[in-house]
């Protein structure tokens, strides 16, 4: 387990709302001296309401919203957190690496200095539909192999059956969550913020880890989150968002590094 000390130092970055909005929601860590260690990981779109939403509406009850999100996450005690669709200004992370302005528009990274152990490198994506954006995210993520693995985490917009989830498989993109769940349903999407019940219908929300050169990386636990509704005094109902987040806790390994 990463140091506690470390869980506190958080910085957020976002891009404000466009068809594609990535934020980053980033805790600082360090890997000590031990061969292995833990990272929990959570994956969430917040449902941010659209650009307009404080003018011409509440964006869903936003407000109410992130508190029960928040709520939820303080248990979770989470390392790393990627966020979609929720901004809190114009100006976009100063914190990427090596990603042009264009590339930008599908994925946020930031890296992790391990010192001895080599760079940890993570990435928050929102992707649409199309298998192009996949296959980028791809392309980035393996341009920038070290040591240590990669985590890629985000809402791809695309399912297990679908072509592109294929090929991230065939890149060395593991499925944090299916590795895990062999045959768990696990849909994460299209959930209803004022449904009496769950509506979810789809996974389309996932924790990817990309092995660096020290070897795989072993996930520990991985499940659905941020999927409790809060049931309100006068009867209705509220979820966090129209989607339901995903923790992996992955074991990273660190033997070997230079």
């Amino acid at each position: 387990m990463f140091p506690p000390c470390f869980r506190n130092f958080v910085v957020s970055c976002a891009i404000l709302w466009q068809p594609v909005v990535i934020v980053s929601l980033l805790l600082a860590m360090t890997v000590g001296q031990s061969q292995a260690e833990t990272v929990r990981v959570v994956t969430f779109n917040v449902l941010h309401g659209g650009p307009w939403s404080g003018l011409i509406g509440n964006g869903d009850d936003l407000n109410e919203r992130l508190e029960i999100a928040v709520e939820q996450l303080a248990a979770l005690r989470p390392d790393v957190v990627a966020l979609q669709e929720a901004s809190v200004g114009g100006n976009t992370t100063s914190q990427v690496f090596g990603i042009g302005w264009l590339d930008r528009a599908i994925t946020s990274a930031i890296r992790f200095n391990e010192g001895s152990h080599g760079p940890l490198d993570f990435y928050s994506t929102h992707t649409s539909r199309d298998d192009c954006q996949l296959r980028r995210v791809a392309e980035l993520v393996g341009a920038r192999r070290g040591p240590l693995p990669a985590i890629v985490a985000g809402d791809f917009n695309t399912r297990e059956d679908a072509g592109a989830y294929a090929e991230l498989l065939g890149a060395g993109f593991v499925d944090a969550f299916r590795a895990v769940n062999p045959g768990t349903n696990g849909s994460t999407s299209r959930q209803l913020v004022h449904a009496a019940q769950s509506t979810v219908a789809r996974r389309i929300d996932f924790v990817f880890v990309v092995p660096g050169a020290n070897g795989v990386s072993r996930v520990l636990e991985s499940r659905v989150v941020l999927d409790i509704p809060r049931r309100r005094a006068d009867g209705t109902t509220l979820w966090p968002s129209d989607h339901y987040g995903v923790l992996a806790v992955i074991e990273i390994p660190t033997n070997g590094a230079n």
